[in-house]
């Protein structure tokens, strides 16, 4: 069936308006195809790597007693946030790149020979820490360089009487993110198991090639130029604030990253082994006094965010003098006779803050949520591995269940739960509100992951079987329903709070946060040496805890910009 739309532009005769049909841009399946493949081609490699580095990269090390594996261990962590960090660091350049000089179209196509070339290296020098680490930092710069423009890409396919095609495209690129990552989970793990790490790795750069492929398959419909009713985004600000970002931040961090992943593993954590020759003290002072130096460091942001707005509203008045800025558009399509009410610079500074606030605690949210594909593997990988129906149910398959969880959920919160809850008095279910309450879900699965990995130690030195895998499923299905809640309600947010030309700046901040939140994890597991995992565990539950109470209470506060 072909997906049409209505316009009710009158006809030139002056007789009954015409009805003409636009269709849906068929070049979005490509995008949507392409979109699909290189998610699997990213988690297909990203679920094998940490045992990866584990168990055959580090095999001697890990090999050599409780004390080796336990660095290996570390050494694994530390490379799989890195790598987190440098792809969430390279949507600045990519976005630099695309709109500086190659446009959207040639960024995704160039950005996605690196991909391959990077996959590539994994597959053919398995076994070698430069090779990982060069393979790593091609697939970081090329993953990272794309996010910025693929979105946007499709974006642009729309006319303006298509309109009310954008919200279903969007969910199916969604949907395309999780159906790829399903099937990378589900079947890279068992591959590997059967031919092992060179196809393993090699398969999703074969498949990334194919992204490409498909991608170039559909030149022929892509509108490469923005339409008339698109706006270029952000202005002087975006430009000043992402062409600083690439010199001054960008290239050095994904330089820096690539030098610390070629660090030994040994050498990580010297701090931590420092705190540990306090004994039981210096660990209670190290938690306490990272949880005040956490929560000074929150008042710190909060106070940037108080006085960032006016530096880059200042900015803004080199484009408009006067001190008016263009209209802000809403989502729904005004009538012609009524005219758009600008946004004073006064209500820009004010939505402006809230936002910067309000990203001034996502970082420890990802922290933790990053964790699934490094720490959570690890803790998996020490449980005892089962079968469903003759499929492997281990560690590395067992992340699966995350994409799985994520399109149930999110039609039962959307349809279900939500509207249940806003027919109440009690509980009006507001973005900020959602926010709050993912956190406390994400402190709680890692409660749950301590008590777990308190288990499994129990069952180690007692020399008996472990728990089965199966129990993962609890801390996964906590934490994807605090994904939901928090990661897809707080991009609305910040998408509806901003002001609109502020939009593209504000969703590359919210790319940063990442980066910060995966290099919070690198600090603490270099801290925390002497710690044990169940530690860990507790350690950064309590932290997001103290997180959600403060963004508790100033989303209590806060005031929307619609109200």
């Amino acid at each position: 069936m072909t997906l049409t739309a209505k316009s009710s532009e009158p006809s030139a005769s002056g007789g009954v308006p015409a009805q003409p049909e636009s269709r849906f841009p068929r070049s979005v399946f490509f995008i949507v195809g392409t979109e699909a493949c290189e998610r699997f081609s990213f988690y297909g490699m990203r679920s094998i790597l940490t045992l990866y580095i584990i168990h055959e990269l580090m095999k001697e090390l890990s090999t050599s007693g409780p004390e080796g594996l336990r660095a290996a261990e570390d050494y694994s962590t530390v490379i799989g946030h890195l790598f987190t960090m440098g792809v969430y660091f390279m949507p600045l350049l990519g976005a630099w790149i695309a709109d500086k000089f190659w446009g959207r179209y040639w960024t995704i196509v160039a950005m996605s020979l690196f991909y391959v070339v990077g996959n590539a290296t994994l597959a053919l020098t398995v076994g070698s820490q430069v090779g990982l680490i060069v393979g790593l930092a091609l697939i970081a710069f090329g993953s990272g360089g794309i996010k910025p423009c693929v979105s946007s890409f499709m974006g642009e396919q729309f006319s303006k009487d298509q309109s009310a095609f954008i919200a279903r495209a969007f969910g199916m690129f969604y949907w395309s993110i999780n159906f790829g990552s399903f099937f990378a989970f589900l079947l890279i793990p068992v591959i590997k198991n059967s031919v092992g790490y060179a196809w393993a790795f090699g398969i999703p750069g074969i498949t990334m090639g194919l992204a490409t492929l498909v991608f170039v398959a559909g030149t022929a419909g892509y509108k490469r130029n923005l339409g008339e009713w698109i706006s270029e985004p952000a202005g002087t600000v975006a430009k000043r604030v992402c062409s600083s970002s690439v010199l001054y931040g960008a290239l050095p961090a994904w330089f820096f990253c690539a030098l610390i992943m070629l660090a030994k593993p040994q050498m990580l954590g010297p701090v931590g082994e420092w705190v540990g020759t306090f004994g039981a003290f210096g660990k209670s002072l190290f938690v306490a006094g990272t949880g005040v130096a956490a929560f000074f460091a929150v008042l710190v942001l909060f106070a940037i965010a108080a006085f960032l707005p006016k530096f880059l509203i200042s900015l803004a008045k080199e484009k408009h003098p006067d001190g008016g800025v263009p209209a802000e558009s809403s989502s729904c399509e005004k009538s012609s006779d009524v005219a758009a009410v600008p946004m004073t610079l006064g209500e820009r500074f004010r939505a402006i803050r809230g936002i910067l606030l309000l990203f001034a605690v996502i970082p420890v949210f990802w922290a933790l949520f990053d964790q699934m594909t490094t720490t959570w593997v690890i803790l998996g990988g020490q449980m005892t591995a089962t079968n469903l129906f003759g499929y492997p149910i281990n560690t590395e398959t067992m992340q699966n269940i995350n994409p799985i969880f994520v399109m149930s959920l999110i039609p039962i919160l959307s349809f279900i739960v939500y509207p249940a809850l806003n027919r109440t008095r009690f509980f009006k279910t507001t973005p900020l509100r959602r926010m709050t309450v993912g956190m406390v879900l994400a402190a709680f699965s890692f409660v749950i992951c301590g008590w777990l990995q308190t288990s499994v130690d129990a069952s180690l030195a007692a020399g008996t079987p472990t728990m089965s895998v199966w129990w993962m499923a609890l801390p996964y299905f906590v934490l994807t329903i605090g994904e939901v809640l928090f990661s897809a309600t707080g991009l609305e947010f910040a998408f509806s709070q901003a002001p609109a030309s502020m939009r593209s700046t504000i969703t590359s901040l919210w790319n940063l946060t990442t980066t910060v939140g995966n290099f919070l994890v690198v600090l603490v597991v270099a801290l925390t040496v002497s710690y044990t995992a169940a530690d860990r565990f507790y350690f950064f539950a309590s932290l997001m805890l103290i997180v959600a109470v403060i963004f508790g209470l100033f989303s209590a506060c806060y005031k929307y910009k619609n109200e």
